[in-house]
């Protein structure tokens, strides 16, 4: 029960009954008659973390032809584009069930999920991606010119567009306005 936990949290799914086969038979493999039983399981534990399924989002492709995303799939791509970070328990849960297939509980997570404060990690390294705002540090002023400005003004500048964007985000409206 906790190797499949655990799987389950590091790989941001189930693992399926072939996978818990092998894992509990790798545990197996490392448990040596005398040693205690948490030798082993810590051993079976950072193997799983080296496991491509660990490191790696796993793309729906098993040979030449596409498909679409699984609920599991879709809930990691969802959460690590506007998180970050992984699924948590309620999308995790719409995962398992496959209802997060739906496409209007699929509307109601990403609503949610954005109104979330994670959410900001999204805006502030989209914003910092698509504005180049790491380039208010590479500008020189001269100060000939602007003999006011202070370069400690440069991280409210920049916290400024991100808040901005964030708000434009959050009230779905235009920037044009």
């Amino acid at each position: 029960k906790i190797l499949a936990r655990f799987l389950r949290r590091a790989w941001r799914r189930p693992a399926n009954g072939e996978e818990m086969a092998n894992w509990l038979a790798h545990y197996g493999r490392m448990r040596n008659p005398g040693d205690p039983p948490i030798s082993a399981f810590k051993d079976t534990l950072s193997a799983a973390f080296a496991s491509s399924h660990f490191l790696y989002l796993s793309e729906p492709f098993k040979s030449d032809k596409s498909r679409k995303l699984n609920a599991h799939e879709l809930a990691v791509r969802l959460s690590y584009f506007l998180w970050s970070s992984m699924p948590d328990e309620e999308l995790s849960a719409l995962a398992d069930s496959g209802r997060l297939l739906d496409t209007k509980v699929l509307g109601q997570q990403f609503k949610r999920m954005l109104a979330d404060e994670k959410a900001d990690r999204f805006a502030e390294q989209f914003s910092m991606q698509w504005l180049d705002l790491e380039g208010v540090d590479r500008v020189a002023i001269n100060p000939q010119y602007y003999k006011d400005f202070d370069n400690s003004l440069k991280p409210d500048m920049v916290g400024e567009t991100q808040s901005f964007f964030r708000e434009v985000l959050r009230s779905n409206s235009s920037a044009l306005q």
